[in-house]
């Protein structure tokens, strides 16, 4: 499996502001900023770090806890985050620029930390198949997550 995540965080807000245009949505200050503060991210973030992450940076613009939202929202239907469970953390999505068409989300359950992994058609196609020829079900998301232990984790336990 390919890791997505190794991609500059810069290529991310890049190919992220140019999914944006290419929907109709408008390219903001503020929707710039969500993209850089998830883009340089080491971990999934709640929207409330995102908040402070952003203020605290001087050359940030201001914003609020309802814009975070909004914003996360957008980027949520656009496919350019990903929402990691249980925490409700929130992670850049690089999927486009991997080209994998499935992609697992590695989550350590101990240090938070999360990793997204482009799956090969190989070891997906046989699932496709089954989900929709044997059960006639069409997905609709790339992401499967995984929780457990990281190989840090996991050699301190």
């Amino acid at each position: 499996m390919a890791s997505c995540s190794a991609a500059n965080p810069r290529d991310y807000v890049e190919d992220s502001l140019q999914t944006l245009r290419e929907s109709g949505a408008r390219v903001t200050a503020t929707r710039t900023a969500v993209l850089e503060c998830l883009g340089s991210a080491k971990r999934p973030l709640s929207a409330r770090d995102i908040l402070e992450r952003i203020q605290a940076s001087p050359e940030m613009p201001k914003i609020d806890q309802a814009s975070v939202y909004r914003i996360i929202e957008t980027l949520l239907e656009l496919g350019l985050v990903h929402k990691v469970f249980p925490s409700g953390h929130f992670m850049a999505c690089r999927h486009s620029s991997c080209g994998e068409k499935l992609h697992l989300l590695a989550h350590c359950t101990k240090c938070d930390a999360s990793l997204e992994l482009g799956v090969p058609e190989q070891l997906t196609a046989p699932m496709s198949w089954y989900l929709t020829q044997q059960l006639g079900f069409l997905p609709t998301d790339h992401l499967f997550q995984v929780t457990g232990l990281c190989p840090t984790c996991k050699s301190s336990e």
